[in-house]
């Protein structure tokens, strides 16, 4: 089944919050974005967004399943933090989509890498990135500089201050997701 985006995160980076759930929440308004713009353009069988706690059946085969889904997926959103650099899976799972990216630029002849991994800083990283992942470009659409201090969810948790900005956000990664996603 294939998805628009592979929701990438470190289960670390979900449990830091009870309620409200920001990365929770964070994946169904970036879900909600996506869905409201594309609903009617779903290739048979294609869902919006893989999210291994709300895409991974009870009883199913998780490492097959996950795998399956980013092999299958568009556009990779990963949540940097210091979780995400020091986990095993998100490691893997981010080695995927490089491997997709090198693929498809030796399959069209050495054409331009798609853009197919939009990290997203979640939490600031003690120290600085690792090179494969700082390579990228965040996407700061419109966020305070907070973010680039602190994170995502550090201005979700400052909302009701930058509502404005966290509207904007999610509609220009969800531009960024549905780019890439046509490309690719």
């Amino acid at each position: 089944m294939p998805y628009w985006f592979f929701f990438s995160h470190a289960h670390d980076d979900r449990e830091l919050d009870d309620n409200p759930n920001y990365l929770v929440e964070f994946y169904k308004d970036l879900t909600n974005e996506i869905k409201s713009r594309v609903d009617g353009e779903l290739r048979p069988n294609e869902q919006i967004a893989f999210f291994d706690t709300d895409s991974i059946n009870p009883g199913a085969e998780w490492l097959t399943t996950l795998t399956d889904a980013a092999q299958q997926s568009r556009v990779m959103v990963c949540l940097a933090s210091p979780s995400y650099v020091m986990s095993k899976f998100c490691g893997k799972e981010y080695r995927l989509f490089l491997k997709r990216r090198e693929q498809h630029a030796r399959e069209t002849a050495g054409a331009e890498k798609p853009d197919i991994i939009l990290p997203v800083l979640w939490v600031q990283p003690t120290g600085s990135l690792p090179p494969s992942l700082s390579q990228f470009q965040y996407p700061l659409y419109g966020l305070p500089r907070e973010y680039l201090g602190n994170g995502l969810r550090y201005v979700m948790r400052l909302k009701a201050d930058y509502h404005s900005n966290y509207e904007r956000f999610i509609t220009s990664l969800g531009d960024a997701i549905i780019a890439a996603g046509e490309k690719y």
